[in-house]
């Protein structure tokens, strides 16, 4: 926004009524208008500043008129310009406004300097390259495995099975003593161990409990 302005709504300017005013009153009204939108008042124009706006013969017999018109609304010192909002904007607006133009400002500055973190991705390319790499990294540091430390547990596959199709066997009670001879495992059920095989305990794995 380059600056306050008043826009003329089309179908106002055709009204008989307004018509009927004259052009030096709707001039005085426009420029009062502009006054209100510079001010941000929201339609509020002190009275003694009309005289300082557009030059018209009688200042006070043009108010009567726009009264008369339904177009301002006397408050003591301060004239009300009831339609105000159909040609200027609210102060709320133009802080928005403001405020999007010192973003934008900003947002260049930091550009120009090699700083992406305000930019949009639509429009930086650096900006869409660094999204798209902490989309990746997040997809990364959700999806790892997690590898414990600890001795894994291993079944005994000489046991049968339990109701968890795992092996249920557990290494012998106590502890084995230097030297001593290790114990013989069992026959699998139904048969002797195949030739050459060799249990876990003659491998030297020893079962952990977790």
């Amino acid at each position: 926004m380059s600056g306050p302005s008043v826009k003329i709504p089309a179908d106002w300017l055709d009204s008989d009524r307004i018509e009927d005013l004259g052009a030096d009153v709707v001039l005085l009204m426009l420029t009062a208008l502009g006054q209100s939108a510079r001010q941000t008042s929201n339609g509020v124009v002190p009275r003694r500043q009309l005289r300082k706006l557009w030059p018209v013969d009688d200042v006070d017999g043009a108010i009567a008129q726009l009264v008369k018109v339904g177009e301002i609304e006397e408050r003591g010192a301060d004239l009300f310009f009831i339609h105000w909002g159909d040609f200027i904007l609210s102060e709320d607006e133009v802080d928005q406004i403001r405020a999007g133009s010192r973003e934008r400002t900003e947002r260049s500055r930091r550009h120009q300097r090699g700083d992406h973190s305000m930019c949009r991705p639509n429009y930086c390319r650096e900006a869409a390259r660094l999204r798209d790499a902490s989309r990746h990294e997040s997809r990364d540091r959700d999806g790892t495995v997690r590898v414990s430390d600890a001795d894994p547990y291993r079944s005994d596959p000489t046991r049968p099975l339990g109701r968890g199709g795992e092996g249920e066997g557990r290494p012998p009670a106590g502890p084995r003593s230097a030297g001593a001879p290790r114990a013989a495992a069992s026959s699998p059920p139904g048969g002797s161990r195949p030739p050459g095989a060799a249990t876990p305990w003659e491998l030297g794995i020893t079962p952990r409990v977790l």
